[in-house]
């Protein structure tokens, strides 16, 4: 053995030594998830049906651990409490598209090629992430058309602990859930009337409510988004308003403050 051969060899023993008993350190990275397929009539080609979907995934990785180590149970745990829910929200979504396809078959076969115009299309992306040592928190938005007519806009979002392996919403920021509703309602509906977006009437109850509503923990506050329907029809889209922590975060929690910074 060359003296260059023994020197490479040592060095690497030594590096095997150094690593015998530490920890390796894991880390958990977001990912994203991405399908799409199509549909084609069998005479003539015409697109009957198509998605194309994008949601967010979480992966563990490690720089440190030896080949084939798996990552400790609690972070897996917390890992595929994340993708199963992710994962069942798909296949929530692709079963209602499972039967608009269906009857967009059956509508190209009754009324023919010429006449048909209704395909089944689903579109979802991720439009905006955020990571911090405890929280993941991503917001999608997507569209559904399954009339010819014009698509139908909607928003997502979800919020996850990473330390406690579980999902967040907006009330579990605080211990008085109505005031710090109150408090989002009050921007959100300021926002609102500043704007130039045409609303239902009565919407102002609807945003206070905030019912059905996405709440995405950016990290300059809460970002508080409407599906197309729940304020106004298909010229205001999906109404979309940030609510900054310097004006509601008197209402958090000691968690809600710590969870969001």
């Amino acid at each position: 053995m060359t003296r260059k051969s023994c020197l490479a060899a040592l060095a690497a023993l030594c590096l095997l030594l150094s690593s015998c008993g530490t920890t390796p350190k894991w880390q958990f990275t977001l990912e994203t998830w991405y399908d799409t397929d199509d549909y084609l009539a069998r005479d003539s080609g015409k697109l009957l049906a198509w998605y194309e979907i994008e949601l967010p995934r979480l992966a563990l990785h490690s720089d440190s651990a030896a080949p084939g180590a798996e990552p400790p149970t609690e972070l897996t745990a917390a890992r595929d409490a994340f993708n199963g829910e992710l994962e069942s929200f798909r296949a929530r979504l692709l079963r209602e598209y499972d039967d608009r396809r269906s009857d967009a078959v059956g509508g190209y076969i009754d009324s023919g090629e010429r006449e048909w115009n209704a395909p089944a299309l689903v579109s979802l992306s991720v439009t905006r992430t955020r990571q911090t040592e405890r929280l993941v928190s991503a917001l999608a938005e997507g569209w559904e058309d399954y009339s010819g007519a014009h698509p139908w806009h909607n928003v997502h979002a979800w919020n996850f602990d990473l330390t406690e392996g579980r999902f967040l919403r907006w009330y579990d920021l605080t211990d008085d859930p109505d005031a710090l509703r109150a408090a989002i309602a009050a921007s959100v509906t300021a926002q609102a009337r500043e704007s130039a977006a045409r609303f239902y009437d009565g919407w102002e109850d609807a945003a206070a409510s905030m019912d059905g509503c996405a709440v995405y923990f950016a990290e300059e506050g809460l970002v508080v988004a409407f599906s197309e329907g729940q304020l106004g029809g298909h010229a205001a889209l999906t109404p979309t308003f940030t609510v900054p922590y310097d004006t509601v975060e008197r209402y958090f929690n000691a968690y809600g403050k710590q969870i969001v910074k």
